[in-house]
């Protein structure tokens, strides 16, 4: 796997989810760390763009969730008020 195969699946639309993209994107980073000798460039290059990517997937977590709970707390407060000006 590399990223012009990877460039090529995305424009072709070969990529169901974002699951399939992200095994791709670590069997390329497996792959480039494998095959080439440890502090090598292409070895290094690979844990740069391995880091670089989990801090991606890790704040579009983090974002989600504050927004998930950012959600739960309005529909809480609705019910809340709902509940009130039933009473």
């Amino acid at each position: 796997m590399d990223l012009r195969t990877m460039g090529a699946k995305l424009d072709a639309g070969m990529y169901k989810d974002r699951f399939a993209f992200q095994a791709d994107f670590r069997l390329m980073i497996s792959n480039a760390k494998l095959y080439n000798a440890a502090g090598s460039y292409a070895h290094n290059e690979a844990i740069a763009l391995e880091t670089f990517f989990e801090k991606r997937q890790c704040r579009a977590f983090c974002v989600f969730r504050e927004w998930l709970n950012m959600v739960s707390s309005c529909r809480m407060g609705n019910n809340q008020q709902d509940t009130r000006g039933r009473r």
